[in-house]
């Protein structure tokens, strides 16, 4: 599980051409998932980026110095959005 970040997740997350910020399922200092806003087909998938550090201050991957989204492939992206459902449904201690 991912920890709480000190990095304000307003400062990590930014939309792509390619992937738009529909709901974040993990957010910590290293890295952030999130799931896109589906497009009109109602594709929906998984991204995943590394948030800015002293060795990447732009996150990674990044394209002339902007973070961006490494899309998931499907299999793992249906992975992740099931351990989401699961961490939901567990009780709380």
């Amino acid at each position: 599980m991912a920890k709480s970040s000190k990095i304000p997740i307003s400062e990590v997350l930014g939309n792509t051409n390619m992937f738009k910020v529909g709901r974040v399922l993990w957010h910590c200092n290293e890295y952030t998932v999130a799931e896109n806003i589906p497009d009109i087909h109602g594709n929906v998938c998984i991204g995943v980026t590394w948030n800015p550090s002293n060795d990447h201050p732009c996150g990674y991957p990044n394209s002339r110095g902007y973070q961006q989204w490494f899309i998931l492939p499907e299999p793992i992206g249906k992975m992740c959005l099931a351990a989401k459902e699961l961490e939901a449904s567990a009780p709380k201690s």
